[in-house]
């Protein structure tokens, strides 16, 4: 057989590379010795054209099969070339070059999927082609192409994200290879089959089966590749309108599983307003020709932002006519978030996974953006604040990692998927919007955008272009502070005033919890800081130095307060009369101020420099607030005292925290806004669960046997809302034992809900009964448990502390088998069952059981480095928590 390119294909390439000449290959992809197979980068002996893709998929089979006819330059003579490829039957590759046909060999040599493609002679540098022949077998654990039945029907889904496109499609498979694609599927004729582009054309073939041709796509990487094919609900939603940015109309179209595609009514009807949300912010058009909402009825993650064809996990998006307000607003977030991709990430694509925070960085960062526009007087601005503060407690380990560092082997790709990526990304990112005002960073951002489409950016390139559009140098020194270097600041301060002379000695160094091994003395950032009086004087300038003092005139205030707003990304800790004031006029603060102090003060409690007595106060005068986030966010804080206090100490802190939050269950469940709703399932999730409120404990129970039918006749569908499953089912299966356990899982297995059935899992893990460990673990190893249920069940037990010891023996003496039974891009996270461990024998046997098979976890290091280290800082946070519940005793 001899293939050449067609004339089509070759205008295309050309098209292509005019478009990138400014694209060229930058220092993150070094010279590497061609003959050695690349642990990481492949590095610059050759690069991507044009694929041609031509797929039988059939989700009914057990594999599909097809060809790539891969167009590439080779930069240099060579008898070879790298690609990825992992775990694929290549039956046949041939080499077009100088109008002849040659059989040329293909062979994974790497287990991440490293492959080499061997010529039958050595060629000189220019463009040539490879047609690959081969077939694979659909995955089952949710990795590259899979297959999941649900209610006896098969579909088949792409996640390519972010190294997983090698396991269906030899290629190119790093973010800064962008080529275009041109694909043709060969599709059950009754089922839908659904990619990056528009279709260009279908034809019927005799065997049942149809052939789907569609247009090519724009350049772009593997890793954003959607391939579909099932017999989902396809629902036409509205056409999205030309504006003054974009001449074309977008068609939208969303996918669900057979019988869902009435819930996709939401997500479709307010998706033309975000999307022109977006492209006003940024003055840039929607990049794509068409856009499809696709609800996957299973998917390792939440949503991946596959170009024009976003894949949500059912769960998310899929809500029905009442949906309640945490899922709604769930869904608002995340949806927001993979919009913002088709700019960032895929418009504008990182040039290796190093800068990944270049792309999930600004799309966390947009989610409040957005959704603030779209409903303007909800509040959701604070959601910014909310990231930063999750990120901080990774964030103050030794074992930490930089927002953006050397990424060298593939296997350690998918750790830069945690919070520093995306939730520090955001605070950091926050910060210098708030700080160098929107007005100026938001244009430059844009003009960032509009400079890169289509083509690909590097941190480098990002910094030079923000200062360029900004016309200020001092962002990207300060960006490149937070960005490029591990940790947390913590400010110091002290407040002098004489004389109408107000000063504050101002001193950073690195934020350690107690315990830690961390040097604070060692690193130093460029601080974007606005302190704020209660004279309401604003004073803003940057902390280049170690230590500093500011100073203004005016009359002595009552107090000062060191993160206005709450932009900062820093901890602060200030003199005791400070402190004392700023707990003490709490009410005269912003709930992103006052999301920060709470933050910063329970920090000061664990460093020994605020006493028991003021943090009591503080968290007294949190539940004041009428900002939910604030009254949660002190509520959770009690939690994590509760959780690492001695058995002596969790008595009475529970029975405190019992008679402070109980009161806010009658003030914030007398509203039916979706923020009263939302905190007083917090309230109550946190009184029985935590605080140990046998009341609540008992309607909860209640309501759960109603909902499931348990001891009745019919369940009662209206007994539970989505929102209050995970805490009711859990509440149910500990205190009403192994009977309601069993039928919980039979009830499961037969009510089609995706929210339900990730619940009861949660739930039936949480079992505090011994005689259902047996089968606890044989539903984690069961062949027809999915691979997300499997983790989500042992992880669960593992936080059990009645039954942890059998279940780590389980976990020990089955590693293997469970390894191979999660989904494969988590494997990784296996070291986090020792969330909970709390002593130095837990930890050594941690430890141990990786170092004998750590292999089947690759990248497995961080997580355990992670695990380890809070095993180790967990002793140290007991003292503290049990002096916080010793002021309550006396």
């Amino acid at each position: 057989m001899k293939r050449f390119l067609s004339i089509l294909s070759l205008s295309a390439i050309f098209l292509v590379l005019s478009a990138c000449d400014a694209q060229q290959p930058s220092s993150n992809q070094p010279t590497i010795d061609d003959s050695l197979a690349p642990i990481g980068l492949l590095g610059d002996l050759s690069e991507p054209l044009y694929y041609e893709v031509d797929l039988t998929v059939d989700p009914r089979e057990d594999e599909f099969y097809g060809t790539v006819a891969l167009s590439f330059r080779l930069n240099r003579a060579s008898e070879h070339f790298w690609l990825h490829g992992n775990n694929l039957q290549v039956e046949r590759v041939e080499l077009l070059a100088n109008n002849e046909s040659f059989v040329a060999t293909y062979e994974q040599v790497l287990a991440s999927g490293v492959a080499k493609i061997t010529f039958p002679m050595a060629l000189d540098a220019g463009d040539y082609e490879v047609v690959i022949h081969y077939r694979a077998a659909f995955d089952l654990n949710l990795s590259g192409l899979f297959k999941v039945e649900e209610q006896g029907l098969s579909y088949a889904l792409a996640k390519s994200e972010s190294v997983q496109a090698r396991k269906f499609l030899p290629g190119f498979d790093e973010p800064g290879q962008k080529a275009p694609f041109a694909f043709t599927l060969t599709v059950p004729a009754a089922m839908h089959a659904i990619s990056n582009t528009p279709e260009a054309s279908v034809t019927e073939l005799e065997n049942g089966m149809k052939r789907v041709t569609y247009l090519p796509t724009p350049a772009m990487p593997t890793y954003l590749l959607s391939l579909a094919v099932g017999p989902f609900d396809r629902v036409e939603g509205p056409t999205i309108p030309a504006n003054e940015f974009r001449e074309n109309e977008v068609p939208l179209v969303g996918y669900s599983r057979a019988g869902r595609g009435a819930e996709l009514d939401y997500i479709l009807s307010i998706t033309p307003e975000f999307l022109a949300i977006f492209e006003r912010e940024l003055e840039s058009p929607y990049p794509f020709r068409k856009l499809d909402i696709i609800a996957a009825p299973a998917w390792p993650s939440g949503a991946t932002e596959l170009s024009a064809a976003i894949t949500y996990r059912e769960s998310r998006i899929l809500l029905g006519p009442n949906p309640a307000p945490q899922a709604r607003l769930g869904l608002l977030s995340i949806h927001a978030h993979e919009l913002a991709h088709m700019w960032f990430g895929n418009l504008v694509t990182p040039t290796w996974w190093d800068d990944l925070w270049l792309k999930e960085g600004f799309s966390s960062w947009m989610e409040p953006v957005v959704m603030a526009e779209f409903e303007p007087k909800a509040g959701h601005e604070i959601g910014t604040t909310v990231d930063g503060l999750r990120a901080m407690s990774l964030d103050s380990l030794a074992s930490t990692r930089a927002i953006r560092e050397p990424i060298d082997r593939n296997e350690d790709i998918r750790n830069a998927y945690d919070a520093i990526t995306y939730a520090k990304s955001t605070g950091v990112i926050h910060m210098m919007d708030s700080y160098f005002s929107p007005e100026l960073f938001r244009p430059a951002l844009g003009r960032y955008v509009a400079r890169f489409a289509e083509g690909r950016a590097d941190a480098a390139e990002f910094y030079d272009e923000i200062a360029t559009q900004s016309g200020e140098p001092r962002l990207v020194e300060s960006f490149r502070s937070f960005v490029e270097q591990p940790g947390l600041p913590q400010i110091n301060t002290q407040v002098s005033c004489s004389n109408n002379q107000v000063t504050v000695a101002v001193q950073q160094q690195r934020y350690a919890p107690p315990g830690s091994t961390i040097d604070t003395q060692t690193q130093q950032w460029d601080i974007p800081m606005c302190f704020v009086d209660a004279n309401g004087h604003q004073q803003c300038d940057i902390l280049t130095q170690k230590a500093a003092s500011w100073e203004w005139e005016g009359a002595c205030p009552g107090w000062v307060f060191p993160n206005a707003n709450g932009a900062g990304y820093y901890r602060f800790n200030t003199d005791t009369a400070n402190w004392q004031a700023l707990i003490a006029n709490f009410s005269d603060f912003s709930a992103p101020e006052v999301m920060v102090l709470i933050d910063s003060a329970f920090a000061a409690f664990s460093q020994g420099t605020l006493s028991a007595q003021e943090l009591k106060k503080l968290v007294e005068a949190s539940t004041e607030s009428t900002s939910r986030h604030v009254v949660a966010a002190a509520m959770g804080r009690i939690r994590g005292l509760l959780a690492v206090s001695d058995e002596a100490s969790k008595a009475p802190l529970a029975a405190w925290a019992n008679a402070l939050y109980s009161p806010l269950l009658e003030t914030w469940g007398e509203g039916s806004d979706e923020d009263s709703v939302i905190l007083t399932n917090q309230l109550r999730s946190s009184l029985a669960q935590s605080f140990d409120n046998q009341m609540l404990r008992s309607e909860l129970a209640q309501q759960a046997a109603d909902f499931t039918g348990y001891d009745a006749n019919s369940a009662e569908s209206s007994a539970l809302t989505t929102d209050e499953y995970q805490m009711a089912l859990t509440v149910a299966v500990e205190d009403l034992g192994d009977s309601f356990s069993h039928h919980l899982l039979a009830f499961a297995d037969n009510f089609d809900d995706s929210r339900f059935r990730a619940a009861a899992v949660n739930a039936l893990s949480a079992s505090t009964s011994s005689d259902f460990v047996t089968t606890q673990h044989a539903f984690v190893l069961a062949d027809e448990t999915e691979s997300r249920e499997s983790w989500s069940m042992i992880a669960g037990a593992m936080t059990v502390p009645e039954l942890r010891s059998e279940h780590w023996s389980f976990v020990q003496a089955n590693f293997e088998a469970i390894s191979k039974k999660i989904p494969a891009q988590w494997r990784r996270r296996m070291p986090l069952v020792g969330t909970d461990f709390c002593s130095a024998l837990e930890q050594g046997e941690l430890q141990a059981l990786f170092a004998e098979y750590g292999e089947l976890t690759p990248g497995f290091e961080r997580a355990l480095a992670q695990t380890s280290e809070r095993i180790s800082l967990c002793e140290a946070a007991k003292p503290s928590a049990n002096e916080f519940a010793n002021q309550l005793i006396n």
